[in-house]
């Protein structure tokens, strides 16, 4: 496993716009790779200071856009289907990904696989993150400082302030957009659920069948509990984990066995083999939990 490291943002968060001027340069312009993240080239051609590029380069390989050297499988997914980030659950999707990722976005994995609290100050998930570093043998350097600017960086990235009447301010960053912490005021800070018709239930399939990769099955209480399960990453109570799964039941994908308290779902051979596909699927906006 690669070396766990802390502020490898240059202190910005994924910025609005940067997915998109990345990926318009590679695919567009034609833009050689290494000319397009190198920080004094892609000034030009990004257009943003040469720190933001840095920056740049680190979201984009966290998210699992880019590797170090090319773009990957859902970058090229997000050129051909939406290149603009226009639908919702193309930041979904970009989240999971980026979640998911524990070595490049250790805080952010931890947070929302982890993290127990519902409501909580900027100060307690500063303390509970120490606590959990100083637990973490895989992490021999531990620079409290990087490590809270990690934290502080992700609250200013999700961020929404819900008394906030200047929708400028909200929209820094695309995963603002997603709802999932609320920015209370004076420290303080939630989870916020994701709301019932903005999430399809083809990316509920898809980070599920990731999870479960090779299996025919699985019960639905073991499915709450793992780390990547998208009622972690999504903040999704039960009810709606279960709406979400009648849906992908209706549709063909599951075939659910609630008989003497089981609640095993079976996977069926009506699948979703790649990100292409999940996009046209998605992009119909046929399904979602309600």
């Amino acid at each position: 496993m690669e070396a766990i490291r802390f502020k490898r943002h240059e202190s910005f968060t994924l910025r609005e716009g940067w997915i998109e001027k990345a990926i318009n340069a590679l695919k567009e312009e034609n833009k050689v790779f290494s000319d397009v993240f190198n920080a004094k080239k892609g000034i030009s051609i990004l257009g943003i200071g040469s720190n933001m590029v840095k920056s740049l380069k680190y979201w984009l390989t966290a998210c699992k856009i880019i590797t170090p050297v090319s773009m990957t499988d859902l970058g090229t997914a997000i050129h051909t289907n939406d290149r603009f980030l226009d639908d919702l659950n193309t930041i979904y999707l970009i989240h999971y990904y980026l979640v998911e990722n524990e070595t490049d976005a250790y805080v952010i994995n931890h947070f929302f696989n982890d993290f127990p609290k519902t409501s909580f100050t900027k100060k307690e998930l500063m303390d509970w993150f120490k606590e959990m570093v100083d637990r973490d043998d895989r992490i021999k350097n531990k620079n409290y400082d990087s490590i809270n600017a990690d934290i502080d960086v992700m609250l200013r990235m999700y961020s929404f302030a819900g008394n906030n009447d200047d929708p400028e301010n909200n929209m820094d960053s695309p995963f603002s957009r997603l709802g999932l912490i609320i920015d209370e005021g004076k420290d303080k800070y939630s989870k916020a659920k994701t709301k019932y018709n903005n999430l399809s239930a083809y990316i509920v399939y898809w980070a599920i069948s990731s999870i479960f990769e090779g299996k025919d099955h699985f019960v639905i209480d073991d499915m709450l509990e793992k780390d990547g399960s998208p009622v972690k990453v999504f903040n999704l109570d039960r009810n709606l984990i279960n709406e979400y799964l009648n849906a992908l039941q209706a549709k063909g994908y599951f075939v659910i066995n609630r008989t003497a308290g089981l609640n095993t779902v079976y996977f069926t051979e009506n699948k979703i083999s790649s990100l292409d596909e999940l996009f046209q699927r998605v992009l119909k906006g046929e399904l979602y939990a309600k």
